[in-house]
């Protein structure tokens, strides 16, 4: 019964009822008491939001059959902290905004040709303290998040292949709704969703906004980086280099909240903004010989969605969910084949090709944006290879003191404790560090070098 569920909260009846009328097409819905909520997700579930696996049974007004259905509940978290991080930088009103107002756009105008890769939204409510999001329960075609080996290891180059497809389907018909949307009524993506046009995340704040939701990790992630750049064999730590490194990351969130503004060049989608591969959910088939390929996926959670260059969604799913020898082989392949979908959807539709070439898109990717890949690896790659030391299996254990030292600290004394006593973890953040490294001393991340680009 969700009263039973006093620690992960309830969810609002009739937003249930909301959800059974859109998914049956019928009004006469009587929804019955034994509605079932239990956690839905392993793992970082509960930082952000809370989300649950409602099965509600009900039965239409004219008949006694009792039927069921399950939807997936995202939910305001119900910790005090948590709610003073989450509800300022208005991660439900994003969400809400586009599950409940740009979604029905982009599948107007798929015309049923073009395979919306998002989950239905069956009903939402936003801007406040009750917020919560109904949305399909996926596992039920089939699909599900890979394993979570891949965060340490990377995905491999078919389940790459399929997520290229993917994003290239979601960019294709943003740029589509927004046609449509401005020869009905003149107005952009911006004019009419105001919020997409303020990032949630990187921001130089002013007198009266709230505090930046990573100011302190990135500080505290700047001085692991330094910390790790003095124990690594090899690497310069003299006082001029180190004053560099110092410099360099001081730069790297104006830069981010620099790349992450619309484009003014007018190469601009409604993007993901947290496309990386626990966001991304894949459907399986079985070869001739047994083995499950991926065939299908489809992207969760629209936290932080913004208006911006494409190149940002491409370069965060690339940058953390990829290896850095599969990126070496298969890059321009990878670019290749988003591209490619992005052109077949907007043909599909009949709308020609995307409003920049191939090669405009790769000056841009190889260019000015490639930076927001390194500092995505520097800042959160340490972070995620952390595995079962942040984001335990079991969801009970992300508790008060690993959210604190995350959000304060970015895991700084479990990084540094890993970094000392794993040799494959060592490995690893050697490589990112000194790819860092590299960057910074061959030309130092600054605003006003991304302005010159």
């Amino acid at each position: 019964m969700l009263g039973d569920i006093d620690d992960i909260g309830s969810v609002p009846k009739s937003l249930l009822h909301r959800s059974v009328v859109k998914l049956t097409g019928r009004t006469s819905v009587q929804l019955l008491d034994e509605i079932e909520v239990q956690r839905a997700t392993e793992g970082v579930e509960g930082f952000t939001s809370i989300v649950l696996k409602v099965r509600v049974p009900y039965r239409f007004d004219d008949q006694e059959e009792t039927r069921w259905v399950t939807f997936f509940v995202k939910r305001l978290p119900v910790d005090e902290y948590q709610l003073g991080l989450v509800v300022p930088a208005q991660f439900f009103l994003r969400e809400g905004t586009y599950m409940e107002k740009f979604l029905p756009e982009m599948i107007d105008v798929s015309q049923g040709k073009v395979a919306v890769p998002i989950p239905v939204c069956y009903a939402a409510t936003y801007g406040g303290l009750d917020d919560a999001i109904v949305l399909q329960d996926l596992g039920i075609e089939g699909y599900r998040t890979p394993s979570r080996n891949y965060q340490s290891s990377g995905l491999d180059l078919e389940h790459c292949e399929v997520a290229m497809e993917a994003l290239g389907r979601l960019h294709a018909l943003s740029i589509a709704a927004e046609k449509a949307m401005l020869s009905r009524t003149n107005q952009g993506w911006l004019d009419a969703f105001p919020v997409f046009s303020r990032d949630s995340l990187w921001y130089e704040p002013k007198a009266d906004d709230p505090k930046p939701f990573f100011e302190d990790y990135m500080k505290g992630m700047s001085s692991t980086i330094l910390t790790l750049a003095k124990e690594i064999d090899g690497l310069p730590t003299d006082p001029t280099t180190m004053e560099t490194l110092e410099k360099v990351l001081r730069g790297m969130v104006p830069t981010l909240c620099h790349l992450l503004k619309p484009n003014p060049g007018g190469r601009n989608v409604v993007s993901h903004g947290d496309c990386w591969l626990s966001n991304m959910m894949f459907r399986y088939e079985k070869d001739e010989i047994g083995v499950e390929r991926p065939t299908d996926a489809k992207l969760v959670d629209f936290q932080i969605t913004r208006y911006c260059h494409p190149c940002v969604d491409l370069i965060y799913f690339l940058s953390l969910s990829t290896s850095k020898s599969l990126r070496g082989k298969h890059l321009d392949k990878l670019i290749s084949d988003y591209y490619k979908s992005t052109v077949d959807c907007l043909n599909t539709l009949g709308l020609g090709s995307p409003p920049w070439s191939l090669d405009e898109f790769k000056e841009d990717f190889f260019g000015p944006y490639l930076m927001y890949g390194v500092i995505l690896r520097t800042m959160f790659f340490p972070m995620l290879l952390l595995g079962d030391d942040f984001t335990p299996s079991d969801a009970e254990c992300f508790s008060r003191e690993k959210l604190l030292e995350f959000v304060q600290t970015g895991n700084a004394n479990t990084i540094l404790n890993r970094f000392r006593n794993d040799t494959n973890f060592r490995r690893q953040i050697s490589d990112v560090v000194i790819d860092f490294v590299s960057v910074a001393l061959s030309g130092p991340i600054s605003l006003a070098e991304v302005n010159n680009n």
